[in-house]
């Protein structure tokens, strides 16, 4: 997938060089059909400064963010080489995600570490920055990148399922709704301490994140749990049979106290994510 990117993506327009379509509800995301020589497309959400990227495959998708996502939220502040960028995979199985999304700010001092580290970035983590800096919504000044608005940006891939867009677009709003990113930390602090054991079990899990940053962990908690049938269905009960093969240590080993020796969810934890969702 790089080496084709390294021919392809110099003639690529940027997206941002001219008005992005908008769009206002999930149905049209899940719409969105990329051309044969497409590699991404961007929409804006309608009146918001929410940035939708939809990529070709994941293997692209990886390529723009898998790095941004160690620096945001596996190792906070540290830009990885290529080849430990290869060492986590190998280590977790995958750093692939059904979707990824971030701040502004937090991108924006992804490429200002990365250029202070000298770590050298990939063409469409290159073109990410582009697209940024074209759209307005970075500067370049006094040696660092700076976001100019804060704003909000999310990803899938190519064939994203309704509730993975619908998961990254809560993330967004949390992002740069204070009112409801408030609502979700009451909501957050006032589990018990067994709802939060649990919560924290499923949660970091699903998928490499930082335990000890109780900011992911909120807005992973509402993007889960707000829709019961979503996390059952979508994301633990097709995890069964990883989860029995998973080996101590790995990410999903913890969740293996909630699946019967078939890898099916046990009856007792759909009713406790059931009552936890309410």
């Amino acid at each position: 997938t790089l080496i084709k990117l390294e021919s392809t993506l110099p003639e690529y327009p940027i997206q941002t060089a001219e008005s992005l379509e908008l769009f206002k509800n999930v149905k049209q995301l899940e719409s969105i059909l990329l051309g044969e020589k497409e590699p991404y497309v961007i929409r804006q959400f309608e009146g918001q400064p929410i940035f939708y990227f939809r990529f070709a495959d994941e293997a692209t998708q990886g390529l723009a963010f898998d790095r941004l996502g160690i620096f945001v939220e596996v190792y906070p502040g540290e830009v990885v080489t290529d080849k430990r960028l290869e060492e986590i995979n190998s280590q977790v199985g995958s750093l692939s995600a059904a979707g990824h999304d971030y701040t502004l700010s937090k991108i924006a001092d992804f490429f200002s570490e990365a250029a202070t580290q000298g770590v050298k970035l990939n063409i469409v983590e290159e073109r990410l920055r582009e697209e940024l800096l074209q759209g307005g919504l970075l500067v370049y000044e006094g040696g660092r990148y700076v976001h100019t608005t804060e704003a909000a940006i999310i990803s899938t891939d190519n064939t994203p399922r309704r509730p993975d867009i619908a998961h990254e677009l809560d993330h967004a709003v949390y992002f740069i709704d204070s009112s409801y990113r408030e609502a979700v930390y009451e909501l957050w602090n006032g589990l018990s301490d067994e709802e939060r054991i649990f919560a924290t079990d499923v949660i970091p899990n699903l998928s490499d994140y930082n335990k000890d940053d109780e900011g992911l962990l909120a807005r992973e908690f509402i993007a889960l749990f707000r829709d019961p049938e979503e996390l059952i269905n979508t994301y633990l009960k097709p995890y069964g049979s990883m989860v029995l093969a998973s080996e101590e240590g790995k990410p999903l080993y913890i969740l293996k106290q909630y699946y019967d020796d078939e890898g099916r969810l046990k009856t007792e934890v759909i009713e406790r994510i059931n009552n936890l969702a309410q």
